[in-house]
């Protein structure tokens, strides 16, 4: 079920293409062809082929070619991408990218033996438009940036010894009504010549729906992290918050579901630069904050939410500030869960 278009063609391994063939599709929908998933879908047409992945695969959701014809006011601002079952083999990745969240549509089953990612520059759907205001460092104040805010708050910037570090936007409270991505971090105030680091990117955004969904491996909708601030006592940047995911469906969940927050870059002093956050160690172990490059000379980054508020950064005493850490994405389930697995942040 691809907009326009219907696979005719299998992956089958490294080296194999692609194919998609187009064919317009104008009969209106009726009540056989909805999907009540998150978001409710209606197609034009049911899916006759299935998806199989075993190569790697980037779906670039702005080449609207590659989405399904819906109907019904259904699927606006989504691409969707559908067939009867849909598949990722184990050790392969899909990636989404794009301005548009991902939605991945079966007929009949999903099973996610690899990776599905919505993590990074350009995931799709990411650093929404619908994020709230922080209040920023002041412009030579060598504070660290805010943590973007989603489904947890993002930490505070750390502040330096007489100006504060950037305050981050309050944590959504109410289920999000629309699928969407997460909040960027943001950057931090420069000091003294050095430039303040980087914001981390907030996840992008991605669905399921299905009768069935087996993840076995992985779907990650995580930000990642803030860099560190160079020298000259700038201040770290903040880490960009988890994104949202939507499963709908009966879930049998042996693998992981993250959608946590990146960790706060390091802050800089006036000789030594400041580290970028780390990676999580493990899925649903927080993202390590960024420490000075000599540990003490700078402000270290607070570490990425998982469960709940992220972690902020290190005041300091005349250098740089650490980034806050970004605040936990949302996770939507629709649907029993028959097998349990690890799914951060807890469903809503």
């Amino acid at each position: 079920m691809l907009r326009d278009l219907i696979p005719t063609l299998v992956v089958l391994g490294a080296g194999c293409g692609f194919e998609i063939k187009s064919a317009t599709i104008d009969a209106p929908a009726d009540a056989n062809l909805c999907f009540d998933g998150f978001p409710r879908i209606c197609l034009a047409a049911l899916p006759t082929t299935p998806l199989a992945i075993a190569t790697g695969l980037v779906i670039n959701t702005d080449e609207r070619s590659g989405c399904a014809e819906t109907t019904q006011g259904t699927g606006t601002g989504v691409c969707v991408v559908a067939a009867t079952t849909i598949n990722v083999a184990t050790g392969i990745t899909l990636r989404a990218t794009g301005a548009e969240p991902l939605v991945l549509l079966a007929s009949e089953s999903i099973e996610i033996n690899g990776l599905v990612s919505v993590v990074g520059l350009g995931s799709a759907g990411a650093d929404s438009a619908d994020c709230g205001t922080v209040v920023a460092p002041l412009e030579g104040s060598g504070g660290g940036g805010a943590g973007g805010s989603f489904g947890g708050s993002g930490g505070r910037g750390g502040a330096t010894q007489i100006n504060p570090g950037g305050l981050p936007a309050p944590a959504i409270t109410a289920t999000p009504t629309a699928l969407r991505g997460g909040c960027n971090g943001h950057v931090a105030g420069r000091a003294y010549g050095g430039a303040g680091g980087r914001g981390g990117h907030g996840g992008g955004a991605v669905a399921l729906i299905a009768p069935t969904i087996a993840i076995l491996g992985r779907v990650d909708a995580s930000g990642t992290s803030g860099a560190g601030g160079t020298d000259g006592d700038a201040g770290g940047g903040g880490g960009g918050s988890g994104g949202m995911i939507a499963l709908s469906g009966v879930l049998s969940i042996g693998g992981y579901v993250t959608a946590q927050g990146g960790a706060g870059g390091g802050g800089s002093s006036d000789s030594s630069p400041g580290m970028p956050g780390g990676a999580a160690p493990a899925p649903g172990s927080p993202a390590p904050g960024g420490d000075c490059a000599q540990p003490g000379n700078g402000g270290r980054g607070g570490d990425g939410g998982t469960l709940a508020d992220a972690g902020s950064g290190q005041d300091t005493t005349g250098t740089g500030g650490g980034g806050g850490g970004g605040g936990a994405g949302v996770v939507i389930v629709i649907g029993p869960i028959t097998v349990p697995g690890l799914i951060v942040p807890a469903p809503r």
